[in-house]
């Protein structure tokens, strides 16, 4: 067979395996979210890691209340900014002023503050968390409009 011909022949089958191609619908693209609102499946991760996170520093609470520090020089400094930290996530996390955890974090930082707080003795770290710690836990759960 001449090369014309092969050619020929060869155009031809490409031409009409394409033409199976080309009456194919094109895939549909998953559908997107609305900006600002995650996937379900992220949200669901999300959600899940937030859980896990706020069950780990549950177990990490101290008999007292308290979550450690930062160990530094050979001491432990900023007990009260931890344990408002601390307070904070599990706040974030959906925890509430009347849960265990909680309620027990307030008492160990009143105690804490009483000892540690007066005469300027508490650092600017320990105080800002203090306030955002009991801001939120007194301000109770967001409502959502």
């Amino acid at each position: 067979m001449p090369t014309f011909a092969r050619l020929a022949i060869l155009l031809l089958l490409l031409a009409l395996g394409g033409a199976g191609t080309r009456a194919q619908a094109a895939p549909e693209e998953p559908a997107r979210a609305e900006p600002g609102e995650p996937d379900p499946a992220l949200q669901e991760a999300i959600n899940q890691a937030i859980e896990k996170g706020a069950n780990w520093l549950r177990t990490e609470q101290a008999m007292n209340g308290a979550f450690g520090g930062v160990t530094k020089d050979g001491g432990t400094h900023h007990q009260i900014g931890t344990a408002a930290l601390v307070g904070l996530a599990l706040l974030a996390a959906g925890d509430q002023r009347g849960d265990a955890v909680v309620d027990k974090i307030h008492a160990y930082l009143k105690k804490k503050d009483e000892l540690h707080g007066g005469a300027g003795s508490r650092a600017t770290y320990d105080t800002g968390l203090l306030i955002m710690f009991l801001t939120a836990y007194w301000r109770g759960p967001q409502v959502e409009d």
